[in-house]
């Protein structure tokens, strides 16, 4: 059976006790998915960070203000 990884990444966060995510970028699309659990476990109160880069201004202003939409005690270090 294939799984794709956002629903795998779903799913364990949807299990978590914490979490810490690590990416060299963020997109909208690639946090889209994402939204609903995340804001699940912001209202969890489940703690959360996600660590990125700002490294050739990849990830647009914009798509770290979808991560402040559903902060979720969450530190966004750009």
């Amino acid at each position: 059976m294939i799984t794709k990884v956002s629903v795998a990444i779903e799913r364990e966060l949807r299990h978590c006790d914490a979490f810490y995510i690590s990416v060299a970028f963020i997109t909208e699309g690639g946090l889209a998915p994402l939204k609903q659990v995340l804001a699940e476990l912001r209202d969890k109160g489940i703690p959360g960070k996600i660590l990125t880069t700002s490294y050739l201004t990849f990830t647009e202003p914009a798509d770290v203000t979808l991560i402040d939409k559903v902060r979720n005690q969450m530190q966004k270090n750009i």
